[in-house]
Order: structure tokens, then sequence, then C-alpha cells
């Protein structure tokens, strides 16, 4: 058995035991309950510490982010930073498991969505592991409004099938990437002339084409990111928004949602100086989001690696690929 399926597998289980403590003892209870498995985590991972201590001393090094984190970039922070990412993975079931009504969602910019669905314009969604996406199902959930998520075929399948089983009327929709195939690019081509939503985690370069790795200027030293997202926003030719929801206190998140692009044009003669200047306006607003909730961006591995040698995801996030669909239309 490959580690793809045990770490799905493992997924899944914990998935559903977590939704389970959700409904016997409700969120906080279930917070409190995952502390000791985080906390094992971070005693443990080695690797995982030292990525987090290093991105922390990034954050640190400026006078905003050493603001919010309230001092420096110590073990104690970091354990910090791991806590909130526990608590970050109940909510995320919570809202899985259909219980986001126990949360309150601030989301000042809900009418310029709302419109934007009502004149049937889909939009493309740029995300990142920041805060909690999937506070998206609120909205979805309240108004009707389906979203679609991108996800590799071999964890989608699975992925889609507990999620209807923990909450039969699902708005999410996975739509799964299988590389080599244009299928996923049809689907989303579908998905936006409906006008839906589709989302898209644009801050891992970990499974992209290497062929679709850019570098950007992050918290003082170039990093890897994926170039798939402008291209998928190129094919699409929508709307695009940046997408933040984080977490501020107990049971309540804001939703930051801010105009990237009324289009994502990338000409034939100047690619990669158009790739280059939409990855770098997407690195500087995460940077900025990071710079002000640092402990809630949650990517524990090395990530100024010089080398973009690609780590292990998790197999319950949504994940970027390069649109093959390019090829099949002489882009």
């Amino acid at each position: 058995m490959t580690w793809n399926r045990t770490a799905e597998r493992g997924s899944v289980l914990g998935m559903r035991f977590v939704v389970l403590c959700l409904r016997l003892f409700g969120v906080r209870a279930a917070r409190l309950i995952a502390e000791p498995v985080v906390f094992f985590y971070f005693l443990s991972n080695g690797r995982a510490r030292g990525a987090s201590r290093d991105y922390l001393r990034r954050v640190a090094a400026t006078v905003e982010g050493r603001r919010a984190l309230g001092g420096p970039a110590n073990l104690w922070r970091s354990w910090m930073h791991f806590r909130a990412f526990g608590r970050s993975l109940v909510d995320r079931a919570a809202f899985w498991g259909g219980l986001g009504g126990r949360f309150k969602v601030e989301f000042p910019e809900r009418p310029e969505v709302l419109k934007l669905l009502a004149e049937k314009r889909g939009a493309l969604l740029l995300g990142a592991h920041l805060g909690n996406m999937e506070v998206m199902r609120a909205l979805a959930k309240e108004r009707h409004v389906p979203v679609n998520f991108l996800m590799f075929t071999a964890q989608a399948r699975k992925f889609d099938a507990v999620m209807r089983s923990l909450d039969p009327d699902l708005l999410f929709k996975v739509i799964g990437i299988e590389p080599g195939s244009v299928q996923f690019v049809i689907e989303m081509q579908a998905a936006v002339a409906r006008g839906e939503l589709v989302a898209i985690l644009a801050d891992r370069a970990e499974l992209s084409s290497e062929k679709r790795i850019g570098r950007s200027a992050f918290l003082g030293a170039p990093a890897a990111f994926p170039l798939g997202p402008y291209w998928i926003a190129h094919l699409l030719e929508c709307p695009v928004l940046l997408l933040i929801a984080r977490h501020r206190e107990g049971l309540t998140y804001e939703v930051c949602l801010e105009p990237f692009a009324e289009r994502i044009l990338l000409d034939r003669d100047r690619r990669g100086l158009d790739l280059q200047a939409w990855l770098d306006r997407y690195v500087q607003r995460l940077e900025a989001h990071c710079l002000a909730t640092p402990l809630q961006w949650f990517n524990f591995y090395a990530f100024w690696r010089a080398d973009p040698a690609r780590p292990t995801a998790s197999p319950a996030d949504p994940l970027t690929a390069s649109p093959a669909q390019e090829r099949a239309r002489g882009t």
C-alpha cells in the first residue's frame, strides 16, 4: 500500500472521529480533545517544528510581524503555531460535517460576491493554506452557491464521497485533476459558465509540474510557488478573487475577499514575464496576510529550500496543477 493511500485512509478515519466528537461535545470541547494529538505531533516531528521556527523567524524580522507575534520566534510561539493548526483542522471538520451554523462568519464583501453570482458570472478564487478556506461553506449553504474545489483524482473521489456521507446537502463539488488530462479544465469552464465559483490553493508548489513552478520573494527570500493557478485563470477568462478566511476569536471567522483581476491574460510573446507579474502580486498579498496573522499560515516544511522538490501534502487539501488544456488549445 502506498503512502498516499495509507494517509488518505488515516485522514478519512480521523475526519469521521473528529466530526463524531464535534456532534457529541461541540466545537470547543473537540478542540481540547485534539490538543494532545497536536502536542504529540509537535514533540515528535522535528522537521515540522524547525520549519515553523524558520517561518516565524522570518515573520519576526519585520516590525509588523513581530508586533503580530507578540515577541520573538521562540519555541512557545512555535507551539502556538501548531496549536492554531490543530484548531483549524477541527474547525474544518465542523464545516465539512454540516456544523458551520455554530460559527459566526463575518463577511464584509458578501454583497459583492452575491452580485457577481446573481449576474451569473463565475469566478476563480485563489486561496492559501492560511486560515480556513472551508468557511466558504457557510456562504455556499446559506445562499445555495456551488463552490468547486480542485483536487487530484487519487484523493478526489474518496474525499467527495466522505464529505457527502457527512452532509448529503453538500454544495461543494470536487473536480478531480488527472495528470495529462484536460477533463478537469473542461469541468472548470463548465462550472464558471454556470455562474459557479472555482477555488484553488495557490501557495504550494509541491504537486505542480516542475515546468509550472516559479520563484518569488516571500518574507525576505525567494520561494517556490505554482504558476498553474494563473494558467487556469487565463483559460477560464473570468474574474479572479483572492480569498482568505482568518480566525478571529472563539468561534468567529472573518472572510477577506479581494479583487485580484477582472481577467488574467497571458501574452504569447511575454508569457514568462506575465506569469511572474501575477505570481509576484499574489505573493505580496499572501505576505501581507501572513504578517497580519502569522500563526494562521500552515505550511510545516522547509518552504525556502533552494530545491523545490515536492514534499508530501495532505490528501485532503485542494491542490494546484498546471492546466494541460493549453496544449490542446495551442496557447
